[in-house]
């Protein structure tokens, strides 16, 4: 503008002011209400008060308080002052043109220029293109980045990063998963393996550790009867080696003890190892024993078991395998099967089963195992009328009944049997256990011992009954077995041990005083009776003791159904720790 001109100004103020109200296009929208302060100058002219008011067509300007969107809102506040500028008849408007400068909040109010002339709430209209500031924003409109949430409830959208997520930027427009197992922001257990997910992470227990992976369980001997399938192939306190073309899986149709077995399957000639995932402590020069009960009914595969001993470290490992033979052999019934071997050294053992092929055409083989075990030897002191402490586990012979009478038996892994009862004091109560061994005959019955009235369920074919008996007035015991053909109780030469205070105990060789030629050939199935009957010869048994409990109907006998049936694999004691 020509210096000769600025005389003009003063005049032309209401109609500049009037034509702000019209909108007239700024040549720099967004903020050009910063010029509009020459429309302050025009303020000064009282006269133009009324032109304050086409000012007030500058509060159109005002609009311009839409330029205040030019700052994202709060410079169009100052624009609003502009609005005021309206009411400022006299030049306070110009005060709303210089609240137009706020307006350029939005850059563009450069744009104010354009309101040389007075036309400050043109500006204003500059400083609605103001809004480009990012005050106005909408969710629809606003840069978050895709996994952020956005709010816009307050007039300005605003992103947030989920959690698991950096926010770079402060601002949710950049949000990085974070990685909390490399960071180490997990609560993974020290035996389990982290694994980053999109913003978290899963912790993992490292086989055979099991739980939840922020708490994992070491191996240990609680699944040795295979009941337990929360996991399974392999199933828990088990290892597979290698696991590749070898499942294992529950078998609820063929079992020796409980309710569930491990069935074995395999596909290639190539050896599997089924193998206990605890290490068992060793002592060196002490022998080890472990046991796998098998029904192996298909020809083309069989299985052995063997012993693993490792040094102190785990690092040094020595098999021990039988010198010759030990496979399973095809029936359709459950035997046991054992290794035993010296450990070389202090360290640890570990039982296992290896699977084969057999012949040329192999394609593949099933086999069920079940009741594994553990074992060192454990020798029965049966002469000191005290319940034993056995070494290993369990520490003492298991309870099969406490009430009416206390009954306590265990079989070591030599195949001896182990049997307590309370001691008989004054009154009609000589004590008798009875021990079936290969099972009780459903129907069948021979007379009490002893010349005692009434008569005992008798063995299962190829079975044999024994009973540990002692006499009231003397603690005089003795064992006794049931000879079949000769239809008498024939005295076993065996140790035992009674007395008016303590138990009545007595250890058996369940090999050498049945068909079994080794220990692991005794009958898998055992049951057990107590009772105490009166002291004379015709004497009856006294109910209230008979164990376990009689029926309603109790009379002088000892049913089938009146025995505690129990495996001789759930009695075997000297587990290794």
């Amino acid at each position: 503008m020509h210096a000769s001109n600025l005389a003009l100004i003063p005049v032309l103020v209401g109609s500049a002011l009037a034509l702000g109200a019209c909108g007239s296009s700024d040549a720099n929208p967004g903020g050009s209400g910063g010029y509009g302060g020459y429309g302050a100058s025009a303020g000064t002219d009282g006269g133009a008060g009324t032109s304050g008011t086409g000012g007030s067509a500058g509060t159109g300007g005002s609009a311009g308080t839409g330029g205040s969107a030019g700052t994202g809102g709060s410079a169009g506040t100052g624009g609003s002052a502009g609005a005021g500028g309206s009411a400022g008849t006299g030049g306070s408007a110009g005060t709303g043109g210089s609240a137009g400068t706020a307006g350029a909040g939005g850059s563009a109010g450069a744009g104010g220029s354009a309101g040389t002339g007075g036309s400050a709430g043109t500006g204003g209209a500059g400083g609605t293109a103001g809004t480009g500031g990012s005050s106005g924003t909408t969710c629809a409109t606003a840069n978050c980045d895709p996994v952020a949430t956005c709010n816009d409830s307050s007039g300005t959208a605003v992103c947030t990063c989920p959690k698991g997520y950096n926010d770079l930027n402060n601002d949710g427009s950049s949000c990085v998963d974070i990685n909390e197992c490399s960071t180490g922001a997990n609560n993974c257990d020290t035996n389990a393996t982290c694994a980053n997910t999109t913003g978290s992470f899963t912790c993992t227990c490292n086989w055979p550790y099991y739980g939840d992976g922020t708490a994992c369980t070491a191996p240990s001997d609680l699944n040795w009867d295979f009941e337990d399938w929360t996991d399974s192939d392999p199933p828990r306190d088990f290892e597979k080696i290698p696991t590749t073309s070898f499942t294992l899986t529950d078998d609820i149709a063929n079992v020796n003890s409980g309710s569930h077995a491990c069935k074995a399957t395999w596909t290639t000639k190539s050896n599997r190892d089924l193998v206990d995932a605890m290490y068992g402590t060793a002592t060196s020069g002490t022998e080890y024993t472990t046991h796998i009960w098998m029904l192996d009914n298909d020809p083309a595969g069989h299985a052995r078991p063997f012993l693993t001993f490792y040094d102190s470290s785990k690092g040094s490992a020595s098999n021990v395998f039988p010198s010759s033979g030990g496979y399973s052999v095809d029936d359709t019934a459950w035997h046991e099967y054992t290794q035993a071997g010296t450990a070389p050294a202090d360290g640890y053992v570990r039982g296992s089963v290896r699977f084969y092929d057999v012949g040329s055409s192999f394609t593949s083989a099933t086999l069920d195992v079940d009741d594994f075990d553990l074992t060192q030897h454990v020798t029965f002191n049966s002469t000191d009328s005290t319940l034993d402490t056995l070494a290993g586990k369990p520490s003492a012979p298991r309870q099969l009944a406490s009430t009416p009478l206390d009954v306590h038996a265990a079989v070591g892994d030599q195949g001896m049997l182990y049997a307590s009862l309370p001691p008989a004091v004054a009154g009609p109560n000589d004590h008798m256990l009875f021990v079936w061994v290969g099972g009780v005959d459903p129907s069948g019955t021979v007379a009490m011992p002893w010349l005692k009235s009434g008569t005992v369920a008798a063995p299962a074919s190829s079975g044999s009954l024994f009973v540990l008996v002692e006499e009231e007035s003397n603690s005089y015991c003795e064992w006794r077995v049931w000879d079949a053909t000769g239809n008498a109780w024939n005295q076993v030469s065996q140790d035992c041990s009674g007395a008016s205070s303590g138990v009545l105990e007595g250890t058996l060789d369940l090999v050498a005083n049945t068909s079994a030629s080794a220990p692991n050939e005794v009958a898998g199935r055992l049951a057990f009776s107590a009772v105490a009957v009166g002291t004379g010869d015709g004497a009856a048994i006294d109910s209230n003791t008979q164990t376990p409990a009689c029926s309603s109907s109790c009379d002088a006998n000892i049913d089938a159904s009146e025995a505690i049936p129990m495996h001789r694999a759930r009695l075997l004691v000297g587990r290794v720790q």
